[in-house]
């Protein structure tokens, strides 16, 4: 994927083209929430490097269910799985860092 495709479509410059934009891939992360929209079942979360999809450092608001954003709060560090699908990241375990 080119910096300029990958601006186009709100990915990092780095991002790395998917051989199926349809695939699921699944992840794990660890990092910072900043915001969460329990209403909207969005998590935004400063994460550190994504190896496994070579992303970058970042911020970035991921999908989750109420049930998996439970009492968690600003501030809060955690670890988290997501499967990640076209440009949907969805949440399915957020864990607190102890």
């Amino acid at each position: 994927m080119t910096p300029a495709a990958a601006a186009a479509m709100g990915a990092p410059a780095d991002a790395q083209a998917s051989p199926d934009a349809s695939a699921v891939v699944e992840a794990v992360g660890k990092g910072t929430v900043t915001a969460i929209d329990p209403a909207a079942g969005k998590v935004t979360i400063e994460h550190g490097p994504i190896e496994s999809l070579h992303w970058p450092a970042m911020t970035m608001a991921f999908d989750a269910s109420p049930e998996v954003l439970g009492s968690f709060k600003e501030g809060d560090s955690v670890h988290f799985e997501f499967t990640q699908q076209g440009r949907t990241s969805t949440i399915s375990k957020l864990e607190p860092v102890n």
